[in-house]
Order: C-alpha cells, then sequence, then structure tokens
C-alpha cells in the first residue's frame, strides 16, 4: 500500500505542473490573446487616424491660403465655365453665333443642330466634346465672312470648326456675296464626381493652366451670361 501511494505522490508531482502550464496556455489563447490582437488593431487604427489628421491638416492649411485668393478664383472659374461649360448649354451657344453673325454683318442662314442628349449623368470626368455638333450657314461678302469665321475662332465658347464649305448662292447672284456652310462641335467638360475621401488632396493650379487661362481671357465674349 506505501509503494502504491509513493507512486501516486510522485505521479501527482509530474503530473500537476503540467497541468498548471495547460491551464496558462489555455488562459492565454482565451483571454490574453484576443486582448492582444484588440491592442494591435487599435494602434493600428491610431495610426492611421494620425495620417488622416495630417492629410486633413494639409488641406486646411491649403485651402485657407486659397480663400486668400477667393475671388480671382471665382472669377478665374466663371471665366472658365463659359469656355468649358459642364453641360452642353445649347442655348448659349445659339445666342453666341447669333451674336457674332450680327456683330460681322453677315446674314445668318440657318443654324442645325445635333446635340445628342441635353443633360449628361454619371459621365467620366475624362469624357469631354466634340459631342454637340452644329451646321451653321451664313451669308455675306468676303470680309464680313472672315470676319464671322474669327470671332467664332475667337469667341469665348470653345468650338472646334472641323469643316468650311464656301459657295456663291446662285449663278444669278452679283453682289459678290458668299455662301459659307461651317460644320463646327462645342466643347463641354462634366464635372468630376466628388471625392469620398475627404483626405484627398486638391489639384494644383500650375503654370501651364495658367497660360491657358491667360489665353483664354483674350478672347472675345459673346455670352450673355458673361456680359
Amino acid at each position: 500500500m506505501k509503494v502504491t501511494n509513493n507512486k501516486i505522490n510522485k505521479g501527482l508531482y509530474f503530473v500537476l505542473p503540467l497541468i498548471s502550464i495547460l491551464i496558462v496556455i489555455v488562459i492565454g489563447v482565451v483571454w490574453i490573446q484576443p486582448r492582444i490582437a484588440n491592442t494591435m488593431e487599435t494602434q493600428s487604427k491610431i495610426e492611421q487616424e494620425k495620417l488622416k489628421a495630417e492629410k486633413l491638416s494639409a488641406k486646411l492649411t491649403r485651402l485657407r491660403t486659397l480663400a486668400a485668393t477667393k475671388d480671382d478664383l471665382l472669377a478665374q472659374l466663371t471665366a472658365i465655365k463659359v469656355a468649358l461649360p459642364n453641360q452642353k448649354e445649347v442655348p448659349n451657344l445659339i445666342l453666341q453665333i447669333q451674336k457674332i453673325a450680327e456683330e460681322s454683318d453677315v446674314e445668318l442662314q440657318a443654324i442645325q443642330l445635333n446635340p445628342g442628349k441635353l443633360v449628361l449623368e454619371n459621365v467620366p470626368p475624362t469624357k469631354t466634346g466634340p459631342d454637340l455638333g452644329v451646321n451653321v450657314s451664313v451669308k455675306g461678302n468676303y470680309e464680313a465672312v472672315k470676319t464671322f469665321l474669327a470671332k467664332i475662332y475667337k469667341g469665348k465658347r470653345l468650338v472646334n470648326m472641323e469643316s468650311i464649305t464656301i459657295g456663291s448662292p446662285d449663278a444669278s447672284s452679283t453682289d459678290g456675296a458668299l455662301v459659307v456652310a461651317v460644320n463646327m462641335f462645342g466643347y463641354f467638360q462634366p464635372l468630376p464626381p466628388k471625392p469620398k475621401d475627404e483626405t484627398e488632396d486638391l489639384p494644383e493650379i500650375t503654370q501651364e493652366d495658367n497660360s491657358t487661362y491667360d489665353l483664354l481671357q483674350s478672347y472675345s465674349s459673346f455670352s450673355e451670361s458673361d456680359e
């Protein structure tokens, strides 16, 4: 009987530490490990928020800088929207052509439009005309016709004259008038979608952008909204 008890005691001497180690391991897996994972996840979120705060701070500094030139930027935006509206702006384009014809002393005989959809939605920001086709027919003498074409080319609403056909009104005409048919396209640029990420940086206004704007300012305005 004593021998058996000694064996049991020796067995317990080895088993109890193993049980203790097993309990510690179980506690570590069940209780400690999830907390370590939560701590690491929290640390990662803190780092992400710090990075986001830094980006927002830089963006705020940029916005404050732009706010100091707000009036100039709004004036530039207005001029750019005349040149490149965010919708097709068919009435304004017709008005521009009519005013140019009147100022050039030519007779506007016809305007044929191929506008497609007048309002575009969910169009990628790279989608730019030609999407608004316009065929214009005018009658006038050589100088008047030349003036008309030059004013179309230098109008602030940007258009592309794809083809120009020149002819006489009829065989019996003796006044030297010409009939000119112009096939052109009006350009427009839909507004880009709002950024989903509020930390997205603002685009820089480059020297090339400023040069383009200065060139645009040298063009003539024939838009009612720009008077």
